[in-house]
């Protein structure tokens, strides 16, 4: 048997860190105050800039391949007529934000299989159903794609973590580190599509379509699955070669314990086996639609991709699936016994992204002003004369980006509320530099994903924290878990997790294979 630290000065330095990032993002105000100020600071900068006379002239490309010569001058927002026109176009500012549409459209269809438990059921027969050896690997990869649960889904892992490493005989820390680890730092993978998918999209096509590159939901989906394979695998090493000794563990050839606590009960099975069933039903109707020359979602031309009512109808399409495998498995699990529950369910899941609705409708109000003022077209061409003057674009800047992102995230949690603020910048930007807005959103969810186990602004920490002193096992754990306890072995997988994603960017990139469809 290994014994793990004793010493809380081996942790000590990662509280201090911790404790300063914590102090730094307690004093950053909240994400609707943040975009306010927003409002205020590009209200006064055009007002300022446009006294100035700041423009900029660039070269454009139409659709048509025409050049032309275009001048962008900022313009001032607090003028009379840009007064009155935000005025008479303050509601449908909001209402035509496509973030909006997009985001409760697929909300709604998700919270089915939340409610349901579908979601919860199938993480746990996953778990259930591994044999011994690969408990570390399928927990792994049940906590890399937990993020279809939202940031609940840590929570869920977490808990399973330790459930399952008890159940087999092993330290439950480790199966806590494992879970909160691959849930967080890996939250860029997935094996289906996520509301996270969609939220992303949305706000970078928001972007990106008047630029005339349109985004879908599943623009980085090759990438997402061959990150979450990755990942699990290099999870399943690094625990057992560095958390192991790190942490202690009991016999691991031990096959002993019991699973009773992950078992499903016959009505979750007889559910799960339905949604087999309906996701079956599903595929093969896709096919009918997708296969035939003049099937239902091809284009006039016969294509799927990159144009054709399959892509331009991801979020219809993949809600519908969401639908399927919820009333599916409700039907079969009985969690569902009244046509009325799926409306309820479904009224849910706008509830559970009010706050989100209230972030956009402030968002949508600061884009207004940020286009509107031409200090989008005058930052981005400003900023890439910026970077082509110190030589600095192509991978490097790509890689610099994601390690930027990555501190970023450790101070502004939230992913979404980032990218608000950081798209309208950094998409124009890029594609005047060659890079297109399907690799700008990739490389800004791997910086966004590694981190994500490190912050304490991550609330589910805490959680973490509270699951590995109430599974100690006195004979390995020989002191209480802290917040140095936990990121001491978070760090690990942090690090690996962003050069692991970056060489596999690397190798997407220089092999030409595409992120996702339609990328």
């Amino acid at each position: 048997m290994k014994k793990a630290r004793t010493s809380e000065q081996k942790t000590g330095g990662f509280v201090r860190f911790a404790k300063a990032i914590e102090r730094v993002g307690n004093r950053l105000p909240h994400p609707f105050y943040l975009f306010l100020i927003l409002i205020a600071i590009f209200l006064i900068a055009s007002w300022i800039c446009s006294l100035l006379g700041v423009s900029v002239t660039y070269l454009s490309a139409s659709k048509s391949g025409e050049i032309t010569e275009n001048t962008a001058a900022v313009v001032n927002m607090l003028s009379k007529e840009q007064l009155q026109g935000w005025l008479t176009g303050f509601v449908t500012a909001f209402t035509n934000s496509p973030n909006l549409t997009s985001v409760l459209i697929i909300t709604m269809c998700v919270a089915i299989c939340d409610e349901s438990g579908f979601f919860k059921v199938g993480l746990r027969k996953l778990l259930y159903n591994a044999p011994n050896g690969m408990i570390t690997f399928v927990l792994a990869l049940v906590g890399v794609c937990s993020n279809i649960c939202s940031d609940g889904g840590t929570i869920l892992v977490v808990m399973l973590g330790a459930i399952v490493f008890r159940s087999v005989g092993r330290n439950p820390w480790i199966g806590i580190i494992v879970g909160y680890g691959a849930s967080g730092a890996g939250y860029i993978g997935n094996l289906l599509p996520s509301v996270g998918d969609v939220v992303v999209a949305s706000i970078t096509n928001g972007v990106s379509e008047p630029l005339g590159y349109a985004v879908n939901p599943m623009v980085n989906y090759t990438f997402q699955v061959v990150s979450a394979l990755v990942l699990a695998l290099a999870t399943t090493v690094i625990t057992e070669k560095i958390l192991v000794p790190l942490y202690g563990d009991t016999d691991r050839a031990s096959t002993g314990g019991d699973r009773s606590a992950l078992s499903l009960t016959p009505e979750e099975n007889r559910g799960m086996k339905f949604a087999g069933y309906g996701m079956l039903g599903f595929i093969l109707v896709m096919l009918v639609f997708c296969v035939p020359k003049n099937g239902f979602l091809r284009s006039a031309e016969g294509t799927l991709i990159p144009s054709s009512p399959l892509m331009s109808g991801l979020v219809p399409l993949l809600s519908l699936m969401f639908v399927v495998l919820g009333i599916c498995y409700g039907a079969g699990s009985r969690t569902i016994t009244n046509k009325n529950d799926i409306p309820r369910m479904m009224a849910g899941g706008v509830k559970s992204v009010s706050s989100l609705v209230l972030i956009l409708f402030v968002v949508s109000e600061m884009l207004y002003i940020f286009n509107g003022s031409n200090l989008a077209t005058v930052i981005s061409v400003s900023g890439e004369r910026f970077l082509e003057s110190i030589h600095f674009t192509g991978l490097p800047l790509m890689i610099a980006f994601v390690v930027v992102i990555a501190l970023t995230n450790l101070f502004m949690y939230s992913a979404s509320a980032k990218w608000m603020i950081l798209a309208p910048i950094f998409v124009p930007m890029f594609l005047n530099l060659g890079i297109s807005p399907a690799v700008t959103q990739c490389l800004y969810r791997i910086g966004d994903s590694c981190t994500n186990n490190l912050t304490p602004l991550n609330a589910a920490i805490v959680f973490a924290i509270t699951q590995m002193n109430q599974n100690r096992m006195p004979e390995i754990n020989q002191e209480e878990a802290g917040m140095g306890t936990l990121l001491s072995g978070q760090v690990v997988f942090s690090l690996a997790y962003m050069v692991i994603l970056i060489v596999l960017f690397c190798l997407f990139y220089f092999l030409r294979i595409p992120l996702g469809l339609g990328a």
